[in-house]
């Protein structure tokens, strides 16, 4: 399933930093490869935090290049 853009909502925002909230449908595998987030990265900034439901994980943002959001896992079960 792909990125659903009803379900990411903005926490805080603060000196350059924004929380966000995913609400998933999919695997977190299949979350966090390569371009899941790329609809949304106009918004992102590298070192955000994006904490996802289901299954609980805190991911940030590694890096956005060429419209493309690419995201590492900070926290959550079988840290990476």
């Amino acid at each position: 399933m792909e990125f659903n853009n009803k379900n990411i909502s903005l926490l805080a925002y603060s000196n350059g930093f924004t929380l966000w909230h995913y609400k998933a449908d999919n695997d977190l595998e299949v979350i966090k490869s390569e371009g899941y987030f790329n609809n949304c990265h106009v918004f992102f900034k590298e070192g955000d935090m994006i904490i996802i439901s289901h299954p609980s994980a805190i991911l940030t943002v590694k890096s956005i290049k060429d419209e493309k959001v690419s995201v590492t896992r900070l926290y959550g079960e079988n840290n990476d």
